[in-house]
């Protein structure tokens, strides 16, 4: 059979490097190379990985029998919390939700005389500041019953709203919409009907669930990467398409399965943990071959750092996530992600403090040491200094300039009262202890 004489084509698109494996079918071969990744057009450096893989590997277009594809595109978009030009509709009465967080209960033990005890889960800085959320007057019960209806007019109302502010991403969530939607329906209807130039996210369809806080930040995220990723995932198609031809073009998703990129560009936030649900995935088969079936992985990118716990040869699962300081509610394996990789950047807080990460140089500027004009030491440019990386990356493509890195960090360490070296040490410690605690 054809298939069995083709190569399928992996490509897993981080936020600084763009990682290719060919394998042929028919001798499970393996072929492996590397690229930059092009935050500008993320599918420029897709679709150069496959040029790249196949004239290394001297495939020709009708060889190619399938291309997957795992990426932390929408991770590293939320990690960066690029949040600016975002919105929500809530139910009335409920303006505060982001503010209010999720109260968790946590039962002592009472044989020793402890008493459960309500902490509030400090939530994080809010997606969306108050003058961009709208109210919408309905409600629904718990048991799907409508109790005041929402007009036509008022959702027409809400989507002008949001266009006239120029609010080009909104997330909806109201009331028990994951036992009636039909509010969530009428609302979105009227965006794509006044202003269908939006991306909305409405939750009934996201994450039908009870929850309304983890709810509406999934939403909402789901919101906030749906033009990015919509953009960049039609381009990869037509760009695979004009390249290679007509082959299944297959996206990881974050519950471990795939799908088409025309389905997941209408729902991105399954994605969220692509990358990682796949390098999971291939930690725990590597396991079985080796005779492991208890692992902790640990997947350290670019932009994050993914850690997994593999018991009995499987990945666990779950369906309530943290993103860093985000808490999600999707059915994904359970992958905790800390904004902290190569390319994270070391900065001093007004308080003095020194931090690293969750804002990454990327691969445009890159580090300080790529030479590309970053300004911002990053713990690459630390590992350099501390000699504790090679001179180039990438099978040499990528030469580091340790000077540059040595400036940079010499800068950092002034306020601090540190040379270089010391300097360095610290932002490698302090990466370190950030991926420690995500283990943990």
């Amino acid at each position: 059979m054809a298939s069995k004489r083709g190569y399928r084509i992996g490509i897993d698109t981080g936020g600084t490097f763009t990682d290719v494996v060919c394998v042929r079918a028919d001798t499970g071969e393996v072929f492996t190379t590397k690229t930059p990744t092009t935050p500008t057009d993320y599918s420029e450096g897709l679709i150069e990985g496959i040029r790249k893989i196949m004239s290394e590997v001297k495939i020709r277009p009708h060889q190619v029998i399938g291309v997957y594809h795992g990426t932390t595109v929408a991770t590293n978009a939320i990690l960066e919390r690029r949040f600016e030009n975002l919105g929500l509709v809530l139910t009335k009465g409920f303006r505060h939700l982001l503010e209010l967080g999720r109260a968790s209960q946590i039962a002592g033990n009472r044989n020793r005389g402890h008493f459960a005890s309500a902490l509030l889960e400090r939530p994080p800085e809010a997606l969306v500041p108050p003058e961009r959320i709208c109210e919408a007057d309905e409600r629904v019960s718990a048991s799907g019953d409508v109790l005041r209806p929402l007009s036509k007019d008022e959702a027409a109302e809400k989507a002008r709203w949001f266009r006239d502010r120029g609010i080009g991403a909104v997330g909806i969530c109201l009331l028990h919409s994951y036992a009636n939607p039909v509010h969530e329906k009428i609302l979105l209807d009227a965006f794509h009907r006044e202003f269908p130039e939006c991306f909305a996210s409405i939750s009934s369809e996201v994450i039908p669930e009870p929850g309304e806080y983890e709810r509406a930040v999934t939403t909402l995220l789901d919101a906030s990467i749906k033009p990015r990723i919509k953009a960049y995932l039609e381009k990869s198609s037509g760009r695979i398409e004009e390249f290679i031809g007509e082959v299944p073009f297959l996206v990881m998703k974050s519950n471990g399965g795939v799908s088409t990129a025309r389905e997941v560009a209408k729902k991105p936030i399954s994605t969220v943990l692509s990358g990682p649900a796949a390098g999971a995935l291939s930690a725990a088969y590597l396991g079985k071959l080796s005779g492991h079936q208890r692992l902790i992985t640990l997947d350290g990118g670019g932009t994050s750092t993914d850690i997994a716990v593999i018991e009995n040869g499987e990945v666990k699962r779950g369906t309530r996530h943290q993103l860093d300081e985000f808490t999600l509610r999707l059915p994904m394996l359970n992958v905790v992600t800390t904004g902290t990789g190569g390319g994270s950047i070391a900065w001093q807080s007004p308080e003095g403090r020194l931090h690293v990460g969750p804002r990454s140089a990327g691969a445009d500027p890159g580090p300080v040491c790529y030479g590309l004009g970053g300004e911002e030491p990053t713990l690459t440019d630390a590992n350099l200094v501390l000699a504790r990386s090679p001179l180039h990356l990438a099978g040499g493509e990528v030469k580091l300039k340790k000077a540059l890195a040595m400036r940079a960090m010499r800068q950092l360490a002034r306020p601090f009262g540190l040379d270089p070296l010391e300097m360095a040490s610290g932002v490698v410690e302090i990466a370190a202890w950030n991926q420690a605690h995500a283990i943990r």
